[in-house]
């Protein structure tokens, strides 16, 4: 990380005379707003599920999941549920030949590299919540004989029948992840295992409550970190305490329970819109039918912490679209966008979730889905590729509802998204008074990183200097660490962030200046992906920052000259 004094026009002088005005609303501001859950995102790094965690994948995967974290961190992100899916790359394998069973072999490598996950997350402050779902427990394609599986389940096919023995290979795989996490530094972040994901009776021909009973009662995943995914709200929960709760005494206690909304599951009732306005409504219900299942109530001390586990829409991909950058509608995004956020702001005004986690950080992972409806906000148009070309998606190109979420999770009362279809300058932004420019909204949905408009500086003539935006970040007092991210494309030099911390009187404690990173070409850019992992540890006694994104101008620069800004996250943990 490094620390310099930055020029004289975002020094102590021009600068802080400029600041002057907003310092006594500044201080009167509370910061982020306080959250009854945690808000979560699955994630992968992008193309890649649990084979992320291979000796040959992780080496270079590692700083892109650095980067990637520093990002959800920057979004108010406190938690991560990492999915694992059996596959030869995850450590469990179905052979190949019918009736002789799987194997499983997690290395010790594969192993390692999952505790060194842990503690990048860990260590960033994250929640980690542990997804297990068994692929094996699906249906054979109505081909027989297609990938070895001969029906009708390709358990059933790989082990002839013989249940015992695939819940035992499912118990060692299980058990290995468990084993490994557990024995990490920041295992106290691991919150929980989720034994499978979506379990349901109406799935898999209802062995799913057999195979869940067996993991609980045979693999280690320690008593106090047991979870289950429920599909459907309340028939799901009502079929797990009948055919696995109570047909063990004593009762199996399941220590976290989440059911999702993702396509509108478990909350329209049926209705056209898949994601109601008033959301809120219809999670109250699920929570109060789920815990009516299981026989609790929501003051009983021995009920489950309850997540919302996915949401969302999905944002289908249109090859229509002559626009190489996006490949969605804006009618789609828009949609995807005010389902995420309704979303967010009714689990937060809704105590009793423990957790609320959006389906995913990044598109097309694990893998693309078939019909190109993606869910994610990052990574979402990528140039179509030929036929049987793996997707290479673009990570500098984020869903509008990227800006929408660092919007709604911003430190202060700051518009990070940049601002609407009819701003002319950027509210609660200003831009250096000491270079002839000019500062305002730039518009159109075509041209925007997100949503409906960026911040720009014009610088007009040719000149020497810094150009910066900046903005109030919020009261940081008692944070430790700041985490920033945006998007931005310009013509100039050394684009970087710089932070400006303040005491509780208003002194400048300290500016520190990012990585800068220099962009060729004109298009968007994700700061941290151009530049490189980083965070600020932030000095003691600091109560509040300001976010500035700064470039230098050159004579040699051609005017006008360009510094675009958009998709802001800024906070601190």
């Amino acid at each position: 990380m490094t620390k310099a004094s930055i020029p004289t026009s975002l020094r102590c002088g021009a600068f802080a005379r400029y600041f002057r005005p907003f310092l006594m609303l500044l201080l009167l501001l509370s910061g982020s707003s306080s959250m009854a859950g945690t808000f979560g995102m699955h994630y992968w790094p992008q193309e890649y599920s649990c084979n992320a965690l291979t000796e040959t994948h992780w080496p270079r995967l590692k700083p892109i999941v650095e980067k990637d974290l520093d990002h959800l961190a920057s979004l108010g992100v406190g938690a991560i549920r990492l999915m694992f899916w059996p596959g030869a790359e995850c450590g469990y394998s179905l052979n190949p030949t019918a009736g002789t069973g799987g194997t499983v072999s997690v290395s010790e490598a594969y192993k390692n590299n999952l505790r060194d996950l842990i503690a990048l997350m860990g260590s960033r402050g994250f929640d980690i919540y542990i997804g297990l779902d068994n692929t094996y427990l699906k249906e054979c394609p109505r081909t027989p004989g297609v990938e070895g599986c001969t029906g009708p389940y390709y358990w059933d096919s790989a082990y002839s029948g013989n249940f015992e023995a695939f819940a035992e290979d499912s118990r060692n795989w299980v058990s290995a992840l468990a084993d490994a996490a557990e024995l990490s530094p920041f295992a106290h972040k691991v919150r929980f295992y989720d034994f499978i994901d979506e379990a349901s009776g109406s799935l898999r021909g209802g062995i799913v409550w057999q195979y869940i009973a067996y993991l609980y009662d045979h693999s280690t995943v320690p008593a106090g970190k047991r979870g289950v995914s429920l599909l459907h709200i309340p028939v799901d929960a009502a079929a797990l305490k009948a055919q696995v709760i109570d047909t063990r005494v004593p009762q199996r206690h399941f220590d976290f329970v989440t059911f999702n909304t993702i396509g509108g599951a478990n909350v329209n009732n049926g209705l056209s819109n898949p994601c109601p306005e008033d959301i809120g409504t219809s999670l109250q219900a699920r929570f109060d039918e789920l815990l009516a299942a299981l026989g609790k109530s929501a003051s009983s001390l021995t009920r489950p912490q309850i997540l919302l586990g996915s949401f969302g829409l999905p944002t289908p991909y249109d090859a229509t679209t002559n626009n190489q950058v996006h490949k969605s509608t804006q009618g789609h995004e828009d949609a995807q966008k005010e389902c995420v956020i309704w979303t967010i702001q009714a689990a937060k005004n809704q105590p009793q979730f423990f957790a609320y986690v959006h389906w995913m950080f990044t598109d097309f992972t694990p893998h693309r889905i078939a019909n190109h409806q993606t869910y994610g906000l990052i990574y979402a148009n990528p140039t179509p590729p030929a036929a049987g070309t793996p997707v290479t998606p673009d990570m500098h190109s984020p869903k509008a509802v990227l800006g929408a979420i660092a919007q709604e999770m911003a430190l202060g009362n700051v518009n990070f998204d940049m601002g609407n279809a009819s701003c002319t300058t950027p509210a609660n932004w200003w831009s250096t008074p000491d270079v002839t420019h000019t500062f305002s909204c730039g518009h159109t949905y075509w041209d925007t990183a997100t949503g409906d408009a960026y911040g720009r500086i014009t610088v007009l003539a040719p000149t020497e200097g810094t150009v910066w935006m900046a903005t109030r970040g919020g009261s940081v007092a008692g944070k430790t660490r700041l985490y920033v991210n945006f998007f931005f494309r310009s013509t100039l030099s050394s684009v970087r962030p710089e932070i400006h911390e303040y005491n509780s009187a208003g002194q400048l404690l300290l500016i520190t200046r990012g990585p800068a990173y220099t962009p060729t070409g004109w298009s968007w850019n994700n700061y941290l992906h151009r530049a490189e992992s980083w965070s600020l540890n932030l000095q003691p006694g600091t109560d509040h920052v300001i976010f500035a994104v700064a470039a230098d101008i050159h004579t040699s620069h051609s005017v006008p000259a360009y510094l675009d800004v958009d998709t802001v996250s800024l906070s601190a943990r």
